[in-house]
């Protein structure tokens, strides 16, 4: 790809308007082609979905209460944020998928695999999301978030996924993403 700017971005003063708990809200200076553009930046934790296929293959899917949205309850893979340990650092994205699905499904997995990260929503938010399928799962026990509110677990083919994210059951965008990409996986493209 070619840059069609003289010069690189810089950035020239960052100013905090809000910072609560795992999020910051910033204004952005930045010089771009010798003016000051104005950016505002949330700064949230990185985030993991997961892919949970049962040993019949089929895809376990939740359905969750959301605040922000207008619907409120969305049908959605499991999720969750990217926690910091106790002894510093942070999880992995394998190691939050694993809790992550145990919190919210009951589900354990065997097998974890990382397949692909990419942005939530790159023009405000610097949130990374990866996406981690979970498979030869096993039936354990749910171990919910206070205020953590998942009315349903269910078990859905593959088609039925897609099927959901046609007619609009499914509005999730990182459900959509990882689905989609899975069901690209399995027609070996």
């Amino acid at each position: 790809m070619h840059n069609k700017h003289k010069e690189e971005p810089s950035r020239e003063n960052t100013q905090v308007l809000l910072k609560v708990k795992g999020m910051e809200v910033r204004d952005e200076q930045w010089l771009i082609n010798g003016s000051i553009f104005h950016r505002q930046v949330v700064e949230i934790q990185d985030a993991v979905v997961i892919l949970p296929i049962t040993k019949e293959g089929k895809i376990v899917l939740i359905r969750n209460f959301r605040v922000p949205t207008k619907e409120k309850w969305l049908v959605e893979l499991p999720a969750g944020k990217i926690d910091a340990k106790p002894e510093g650092g942070f999880e992995t994205p394998v190691e939050t998928a694993r809790r992550e699905l145990s919190e919210e499904t009951g589900y354990n997995a065997k097998k974890l695999t990382l397949k692909q990260k990419a942005y939530a929503s790159p023009g405000r938010l610097t949130e990374m999301i990866y996406t981690v399928v979970a498979e030869d799962l096993e039936n354990g026990a749910i171990h919910r978030e206070d205020g953590e509110m998942i009315s349903d677990v269910t078990e859905v083919t593959l088609q039925e996924a897609l099927d959901m994210i046609e007619n609009g059951t499914i509005i999730d965008m990182k459900t959509m993403n990882a689905i989609r990409g899975y069901a690209l996986e399995q027609m070996n493209v």
